[in-house]
């Protein structure tokens, strides 16, 4: 039985959302691409490229670790977008301010199955209260938690270099 698993390089998958009342509609699948690197004592490195036409357009980072088969990670999203809508919009924009803002980070835990080779899990963004400067002025948003679930499936053109 296989207690360990080799994260590193190119992975493909996607997020969906779980039901959730702020939408009326289901949620589209989310595409994305995962490079992961390893560091010390079984931490991760990496980035993320979403879907740009579904998603958040800019790339973000990952970091977190891996112990046995089990996976934890935070993805950083450097701009925040909201579901509108029915479309993904830049928060800011939305709001009129005058700066980008970042996007809260996102929890994400799983598990990797040596039998299918895939890892796959629950994500969440926890119910957050926000400031926000608006020429001047502090504007206080309250945001709602919300999760889901991820599948990820190694690329099959990773190569010898990202994967170390």
């Amino acid at each position: 039985m296989q207690t360990e698993w080799d994260f590193r390089g190119r992975w493909h998958g996607y997020y969906l959302y779980d039901p959730c009342p702020l939408y009326s509609e289901p949620r589209p699948a989310v595409p994305f691409t995962l490079v992961l690197k390893k560091t010390w004592f079984g931490k991760l490195r990496g980035h993320v490229q979403e879907d740009p036409n579904i998603g958040v357009s800019e790339p973000g980072i990952v970091r977190g670790h891996v112990k046995g088969l089990e996976i934890e990670f935070e993805k950083l999203m450097p701009v925040c977008y909201a579901w509108i809508d029915g479309k993904v919009v830049c928060y800011s924009k939305h709001l009129g301010l005058d700066y980008e803002l970042p996007h809260p980070p996102i929890q994400y835990r799983g598990t990797y199955s040596p039998q299918d080779e895939t890892a796959r899990g629950i994500w969440s963004l926890g119910a957050q209260t926000i400031r926000l400067r608006n020429f001047g002025s502090v504007v206080v948003r309250q945001l709602a938690g919300i999760t889901g679930t991820w599948e990820l499936r190694r690329s099959p053109e990773t190569s010898s270099a990202e994967s170390s």
